[in-house]
C-alpha cells in the first residue's frame, strides 16, 4: 500500500500541466503534480452532481474514508471559527449529533480539532452548517462565531 496524498486540482489544469495544491493549501507545481499523477490512483470529487456515496443517513455513525476526504477538501483544517489547526489534527463532527438522529453526510459534518470537538459536545454549545458550508457556532451565552469554508471548490448542491 502506497502513501496517501490528497492533491486538489481541476481536470483541465491537470491535463494542461497546471498547478494544484494540497488540502492544507501548499502549492504543488505542475511538473510535480504530473509526476505524482503518473503513478497514482486518482479519485474524483464532484461537488455539484451525484457521484460516490457520501450520504449514509443514520445507518452508521462512522465517517467513511470517502466521506472524510470530501469534507477534508471542503474544510481543509479545523473549521472552528478562528482555529487553523491542520487537517491531520482533525476529526469529523456530527453537527446534529448522531444520538439525536443526525445523518452522516457532508451537510451535517465539519472537521474540527480534538479540542474544539470536545467543546462542541459540552452543554449548550451548538453548531450548524449553512448550504454554502459556512459554519456557525453558538456558545452558551448565545454569541455566534462564523467560519467560512476556505476551499473555493465547494458549492451548495
Amino acid at each position: 500500500h502506497r502513501p496517501h496524498l490528497n492533491v486538489i486540482v481541476n481536470l483541465h489544469d491537470l491535463r494542461a500541466g497546471g498547478p494544484g495544491s494540497t488540502v492544507e493549501g501548499q502549492p504543488v507545481p505542475g511538473p510535480v503534480l504530473g509526476a505524482l499523477a503518473c503513478d497514482s490512483n486518482l479519485h474524483r470529487w464532484i461537488f455539484d452532481a451525484e457521484s460516490g456515496k457520501l450520504d449514509y443517513g443514520i445507518s452508521t455513525q462512522s465517517i467513511s474514508p470517502h466521506l472524510f476526504n470530501a469534507i477534508a477538501v471542503r474544510d481543509r483544517h479545523c473549521r472552528y471559527p478562528g482555529c487553523d489547526r491542520p487537517l491531520h489534527w482533525c476529526e469529523g463532527h456530527h453537527l446534529q449529533w448522531y444520538e439525536d438522529q443526525g445523518p452522516t453526510r457532508p451537510e451535517n459534518l465539519a472537521l474540527v480539532c480534538s479540542r474544539h470537538h470536545h467543546l462542541l459536545h459540552k452543554k449548550d454549545w451548538k453548531a450548524r452548517i449553512e448550504p454554502d458550508a459556512t459554519l456557525i457556532v453558538t456558545d452558551p451565552q448565545g454569541r455566534e462565531r462564523v467560519s467560512r469554508p476556505p476551499g473555493h471548490l465547494w458549492a451548495a448542491a
